[in-house]
């Protein structure tokens, strides 16, 4: 092991002080290197990751400079896609950010001779990420098992208002990391530092050189951030995003000092920047006040009735449901202007959503704007005012002196059921001078029944099972999104693997109700040995491996939404057969969970019954050991086996 590390610590000092030449001694090594001791199991290891970001004069002003140095030594196949360098740039409206200068080299071993391969900026593909940004991507050209990427790469920057963030941990293990950022005292920008307490070096300095700016004087001030040893990070399905538990750092600028001495705070609080939006911000305080118009020509050209004001609400939703879509975009800021917008009937999140506000507002109905993070972006830190945070915006309305949370986005969802994207703990209302944060978790169960119905006759060869299932709330959803487009396309994904033959399946009720429902009918081949025939009665909907295995987890299990599962089976009996043995039954019940298995035995029918049910949407890691546990008993009881005797 010291062996390991004092290679790749060589590797690493001889690469900084040369980055970009071909050192036969150093390469070679690393070349010749089988495994990273600390994790066998990784296909690859990050052997240094340089990350430094400096400031620049030109004649507007500042500008940023950015350049990372980054080296990768690949082992086996299973992370080749490291070597995809995806690089986002930044666009405005009178300025952009520019990739200066891009080369990376894969280096391999043929015959014992190290062969380089190159990829230069030439080879970077533009691919637009949203109307405000660009990703800048490239398959380095080369990669292989048993290879060593070097890549280099620096983006100029006009905009200051948020320095380059910077990753330190990644899928695969990363033997080094550091940052620097050289700063200027015109701009203070606060930072926080995500995934971990510590790192292996946090320090600051003054530097030596001097600099002159419009006759006024100063030194820049070196921050320098170091991790070492990162172990890779292993993704799970039952997490926010990755971007929550990465160990990694957040810029935004704080607080500008101008020549003339005094100081310009840039977002100081939480109400100042809800009140910015309100007020200064064309894209959605202004868009709010352009869609008035439009909201009160709808009100007058369509009648809405209702009977209370809560179906009032609902009616309102999905008019704008139903005649506005969205164009698969989604950030706090509408796209589109309101002539646009109503022109087109075409938008982003905040578009439709900021536009459903108005309609409210015109309509009588108490609304805000709530501004979130959607689960694939983030959570966010309340006690830092970042507005980067956000990149959604959703309603919030009061009926009658109840909350309702509103979007418009999804047409498959009901009026007061924001979509599963949206749900990632708080969302903050924009409303002048206050500091208002709502809650976006749902504890509302959501159910799942399954209800399985045998008919057993006596030569058993093959059995009979009529099947149905009714889901409410975000399982109902998640299926008639799925269904919507092709409805047999999801009965086959649903239905046939549980059967060796489906006689016919068919969706019951999609969108008339809060239910999803289906049904099937099928065959299926039991275990049979002589007269003795063994089924699992849940066939396959019940987790047959438990999802849960580590024995300790550092951050919570994020489930999305509390839910409710429940399994009845019925298997008729021909006369003369039996149940040769009574399966272990199983009861246990608390605050955050429960789990209950029984059989019981009428006449000729024996009746499986089983629920479980999972109380919160998240679970903090002190109550991971418990959930595990019920894992562990929900996959061994619920796939017991029913034995029967046949006549």
């Amino acid at each position: 092991m010291k062996k390991v590390f004092l290679l790749l610590s060589i590797a690493f000092h001889f690469s900084v002080q040369i980055f970009g030449q071909a050192v036969d001694s150093n390469i070679r090594e690393l070349l010749d290197l089988k495994n990273y001791t600390l994790d066998k199991e990784a296909g690859a290891v990050v052997i240094y990751d340089y990350g430094e970001t400096n400031f620049y004069q030109n004649d507007n002003g500042f500008y940023t400079k950015f350049t990372r140095r980054l080296r990768v030594k690949f082992f086996t196949e299973t992370n080749l896609n490291f070597s995809e360098i995806s690089i986002p740039i930044y666009i405005g409206e009178r300025q952009n950010e520019e990739i200066d200068e891009f080369n990376a080299t894969a280096y391999n071993l043929n015959d014992g001779i190290i062969e380089t391969t190159k990829t230069t900026k030439k080879d970077l593909l533009k691919e637009t990420y949203t109307n405000k940004q660009y990703n800048y991507k490239v398959a380095v050209a080369g990669i292989k098992a048993g290879s060593v990427m070097d890549v280099e790469y620096t983006v100029l920057s006009p905009f200051l208002f948020s320095i380059q963030d910077w990753q330190f941990q990644y899928e695969i293990p990363v033997l080094y990391s550091e940052y620097k950022a050289h700063m200027i005292p015109f701009y203070t920008y606060s930072y926080i530092i995500k995934g971990t307490t510590k790192l292996d070096d946090l320090s600051s300095e003054v530097e030596y050189e001097k600099y002159n700016f419009r006759n006024v004087s100063f030194q820049k001030k070196l921050y320098k951030f170091v991790k070492t040893k990162i172990p890779a990070f292993y993704s799970d399905e039952y997490i926010t995003s990755e971007n929550d538990y990465l160990i990694s750092l957040d810029f935004q600028l704080s607080e500008i000092t101008h020549l003339e001495g005094y100081k310009e705070q840039v977002i100081s609080t939480w109400p100042k920047l809800t009140e910015e939006l309100i007020k200064d911000n064309a894209n959605f305080g202004g868009y709010i006040k352009g869609c008035k118009k439009n909201a009160k020509k709808t009100l007058e050209e369509n009648n809405f009735p209702h009977s209370n004001n809560t179906q009032y609400l609902e009616k309102l939703v999905e008019y704008v449901k139903n005649n506005y879509d969205w164009n698969g975009r989604q950030w706090i800021y509408s796209d589109v202007k309101p002539s646009e917008f109503e022109r087109t009937k075409k938008g982003n999140t905040s578009a439709i959503n900021l536009f459903l506000l108005a309609l409210l507002r015109e309509a009588g109905i108490i609304a805000e704007p709530v501004i979130i993070s959607t689960r694939d972006n983030g959570k966010i830190y309340s006690k830092y005012p970042f507005i980067h945070y956000f990149n959604y915006t959703i309603v919030l309305a009061n009926v009658d002196g109840k909350d309702y949370l509103l979007d418009a986005t999804e047409k498959q969802t009901f009026f007061d059921q924001i979509p599963s994207r949206c749900i990632n703990e708080i969302g903050l209302v924009v409303k002048k001078g206050e500091e208002n944060w709502i809650t976006l978790s749902s504890n509302n169960l959501s159910n799942d029944f399954n209800s399985f119905f045998y008919q057993l006759n006596s030569t058993a060869d093959t059995l009979k099972c009529h099947y149905s299932c009714v889901e409410t709330g975000y399982y109902a959803l998640k299926s008639r999104i799925k269904s919507k487009d092709d409805p047999e396309k999801f009965l086959e994904e649903r239905i046939n693997p549980m059967f060796e033959e489906v006689s016919s399946s068919k969706i019951i009720e999609a969108d008339s109700s809060r239910s999803f429902r289906y049904s099937a009918t099928g065959n299926i081949t039991p275990t049979k040995i002589d007269k003795y025939i063994s089924i699992k009665p849940f066939l396959n909907t019940i987790e047959s491996n438990n999802p849960f295995k580590i024995k300790e987890r550092t951050y919570p299990v994020d489930f999305i939404f509390a839910r409710k599962r429940t399994f009845s089976a019925q298997i008729m009996l021909p006369p003369g057969a039996k149940l040769t043995k009574m399966p272990e039954s199983y009861d246990s019940n608390n605050n955050s969970f429960s789990l209950k298995y029984e059989v019981t035995v009428n006449d000729n029918a024996i009746s499986v019954n089983a629920e479980y049910s999972l109380k919160k949407p998240v679970y903090e890691t002190t109550l991971y050991p418990g959930l595990k546990n019920m894992y562990d008993n929900l996959v061994k009881y619920l796939n017991q086996n029913i034995e029967i005797q046949m006549p």
